[in-house]
Formats: C-alpha cells, structure tokens, sequence
C-alpha cells in the first residue's frame, strides 16, 4: 500500500470533503440505539463480500489512475466482517492551519442500509501503529457525499480533522497507521 501513498494524495486534493469535525449535530442518539441494537441482533455470521460504489458526483475517483488505484485498495480488502461497520484507511496528510486531511473507505457489514445519520455521533479516531491516538471526532459525515450504503457496500470518503481534534500534528504516515469508527 506505500507505493500508492503520493498518489491518493493527490486523490484527497481534489475530492470534496464530505465529512469533517466540525461539531454539527446531524442525528440524535435515538438513531444511534437503534441501529446499534438492529445489529447487535443481527443473526448473519458469514463475511460480506465488499464492493465499491463511486458517486456521481465523486469525479475525481473516475478517472482511470484512480480506478485502479481504489481497485487495488478494493483486492487487498475483499470482505467485511459481518455485522460490522467499519473504515480502511487510504491517505492522511497534514494541511494548512493543522487540519489533518484522511481518505478511507467505510464499509457496510451489517445486513441493512446505513446512512450519514445512521452513523453520525460514532467516534473516527487516527492511530499511529503504535496505538497512539493522532486524532479524534464524531463521525459526522454530509449525507449526499455518503448517500446510502447498502449492505456489502464500500465508499470513497475524505474527512478532515479541524486542528482541535488533532492530538499529534507531526507523525509520519508513510510508516503506517489504524482507523476506527466506534459507537
């Protein structure tokens, strides 16, 4: 996956942010239950076999070197576990004024569609391989940049951690490192 790093940099550049720590509320913790509890009565136990969707509006990840680079991304990642919401991180980078900027997949493990608000108020933390902790947020995502993940459903996302949510400003992630969503 490191040969791959420079040019998902490039990837992140021109893909709109559709998810970023800025604080808006976007769903009440009820959603949150109830989806948690769909899940945690969940009776599939099998992988779900995985497969990207690219927006429409998601240009820049239409081109050919994208395509293939996501589709390499894609071989690498080829199931979800079942009953499982979860990311695969692609690229991070710091930006202008301390904002750290990530690419990542979030896949749909569960049995059911899930949406922006389905998962809005979970937790999206950055780690170094370590386990130290680099950043960490709500999860609010914008809903027509996620749209509607069906189950078995990967998405192409970027989101940027505003500097206050940034907890190390200087890691090096071309050796590596873990994303997570939590409830």
């Amino acid at each position: 996956m490191k040969k791959y790093v420079n040019l998902f940099i490039v990837i992140v550049g021109l893909l709109a942010v559709t998810g970023c720590s800025n604080g808006q509320e976007t769903a009440s913790d009820t959603t949150n239950l109830k989806l948690q509890q769909k899940i945690e009565n969940s009776t599939n136990k099998e992988p779900v076999e995985a497969y990207l969707v690219v927006l429409e509006d998601q240009e820049p990840l239409k081109r050919p070197e994208a395509k293939k680079l996501l589709n390499s991304s894609m071989e690498e990642h080829p199931t979800i576990e079942a009953g499982v919401i979860d990311v695969i991180p692609l690229a991070a980078q710091y930006g202008d004024g301390g904002v750290l900027h990530t690419m990542f997949f979030v896949r749909n493990g569960t049995e059911f569609e899930v949406d922006a608000v389905d998962l809005a108020d979970m937790t999206y933390t950055i780690t170094s391989t370590t386990g130290e902790t680099i950043a960490t947020a709500d999860f609010y995502l914008q809903p027509e940049g996620l749209g509607t993940l069906k189950p078995g459903e990967v998405r192409a996302m970027r989101y940027d951690f505003e500097p206050k949510f940034v907890k190390k400003n200087d890691y090096d992630f071309t050796i590596g490192y873990n994303a997570t969503i939590k409830f």
